[in-house]
């Protein structure tokens, strides 16, 4: 988890160049995926699935959309728990579903980092004492994220799909803060 320890150095020193930031988030992805033979592999869309049935394609697919959610998760980071309470309802969703489908791998992940961000909004919430730091959504967003490629690789009954659209909410926060910020100029 090479963002992780790149999050620890931009909440100390604030001096960390966007740039590493996203290519260490690429390569926590590329390690994901290397580390435990998980990917997205299927997106139920015939000439996609074609491309990502080659495995570099899917390395690269899967660690680029890993990267994105994680990326999303730390944008959204800095309004009094949005974050925190994102990434709780993001997670109770896996852990339903795996609860549901009697994965308890994905249950037992999605639980323990629900608990994990609990006690952090416990804390925190309603006047937003202390953020997450770039560490802390670094690592929830690798989180939500690996379980999100876990889920229907794990379960091909599951659409890819799914996991799409439970992280949605950040990744459609970033591409508007993404238009804003071309819109301002």
């Amino acid at each position: 988890m090479y963002i992780f320890f790149i999050g620890i150095l931009e909440d100390l020193y604030r001096n960390i160049n966007p740039r590493y930031r996203l290519i260490a988030a690429f390569l926590s992805g590329l390690g994901f995926v290397a580390l435990t033979g998980y990917s997205v592999d299927n997106i139920d869309f015939l000439p996609i699935d074609q491309l990502l049935s080659v495995y570099i394609v899917s390395l690269l697919f899967t660690s680029f959309a890993m990267s994105g959610v994680l990326n999303s998760i730390n944008i959204i980071d800095g309004f009094h728990g949005l974050a925190c309470g994102s990434l709780i309802i993001m997670l109770s969703a896996f852990a339903i579903i795996g609860w549901k489908i009697q994965d308890l791998l994905i249950f037992n992940l999605s639980v323990l980092t629900i608990f994990i961000f609990f006690g952090f909004l416990v804390i925190n919430f309603p006047f937003g004492y202390i953020f997450l730091g770039d560490s802390g959504a670094y690592f929830g967003g690798f989180i939500l994220s690996a379980i999100a490629v876990m889920l229907p690789s794990r379960n091909p009954e599951i659409s890819s799909w799914v996991s799409f659209l439970i992280c949605l909410y950040p990744i459609t926060e970033t591409l508007f803060s993404i238009y804003r910020k071309i819109k301002r100029k």
